[in-house]
């Protein structure tokens, strides 16, 4: 649920809670933060709102929004995915090319974080702090383009114990460094349409390095929409090149319009997990998956 309220008209504030399913439905909030239009060009937000890592992200929740049940997970999900702090967006018309940039700062906190479950048997809480980064979308024609770039020092504790999980390389740091960077590229020709991501984590400190993409290709059919995709993840570490993580997904989608609002959609995903026999951290997996997706 999502509202907005105006003070004026150049000052609104918005809030966005979500509930989710994991450990019974909870809700949370997502976004809470004060908009100012500096210009006609230029907004100024305070608040919390979503790291901008991926294409998706702004409108991750927002099914309605995108073709897939959910997007891609070999790529998209990390520890982090909000922030707090500070950011400013410009729009503009760059020689035919409609752009849109966006520039922030701020820091994040989670506690218990859901994704350290899948590598730690004990709850861990993970920082980011100093956030720092910016994203550039260009949209002309058939073609959009979108670039983006993340640094940040990182910090874990465990919470049984609560000692910090040093970085492999120097247990003398406090954080470590790490950059995130990515491209994505949208074509939509007539009734075809292709939908692609790249994105890098890099953590130097741990001699950690992942890399994960995705290639969609889709038709619409009137109402019908049907789209392929193919996705794959993988990492690098020097110090345990015995215990990295690789998969693999493939996914066929249906998605047929109910309405001006509302889509139901089948999708079909196969994953495979390529860590290797000795290595599988969640095994081979088929899923079969039916939504509606509403605005109202």
């Amino acid at each position: 649920m999502q509202g907005t309220y105006t003070f004026s008209p150049k000052l609104s504030a918005t809030a966005q809670v979500v509930g989710r399913g994991v450990d019974g439905v909870k809700a949370g909030l997502e976004w809470a933060y004060l908009s100012y239009d500096l210009n006609d060009s230029w907004t100024l937000q305070v608040g919390r709102k979503r790291l901008p890592i991926y294409y998706y992200s702004d409108f991750q929740d927002v099914g309605f929004a995108y073709t897939w049940v959910r997007p891609p997970t070999d790529l998209y999900g990390w520890e982090i995915v909000n922030y707090n702090g500070v950011n400013a967006t410009y729009r503009g018309d760059w020689g035919g090319w409609a752009a849109k940039t966006n520039l922030f700062f701020g820091r994040e906190n989670s506690r218990d974080n859901l994704m350290q479950r899948l590598y730690y048997d004990e709850p861990q809480d993970v920082t980011w702090k100093n956030i720092v980064g910016g994203d550039l979308v260009l949209s002309r024609g058939i073609l959009t383009v979108r670039g983006t770039y993340i640094q940040s020092d990182v910090q874990q504790w465990d919470r049984t114990t609560g000692e910090r999980v040093t970085p492999a390389s120097d247990s003398s740091k406090s954080a470590e460094k790490q950059r995130i960077y990515g491209v994505s590229a949208n074509l939509d020709i007539d009734e075809w349409f292709v939908r692609s991501e790249y994105s890098v984590f890099d953590r130097n400190g741990y001699s950690y390095k992942s890399k994960a993409y995705m290639l969609g290709v889709g038709r619409r059919f009137g109402d019908f929409t049907a789209m392929l995709t193919h996705t794959r993840y993988a990492e690098t570490n020097r110090f345990t090149p015995d215990a990295i993580q690789r998969d693999s997904g493939d996914s066929a989608t249906l998605r047929y319009e109910l309405g001006p609002s509302t889509a139901l959609k089948l999708q079909w995903d196969r994953f495979r997990d390529r860590s290797g026999a000795d290595l599988s951290y969640v095994g081979n997996s088929r899923l079969l998956s039916v939504s509606i997706d509403t605005l109202f």
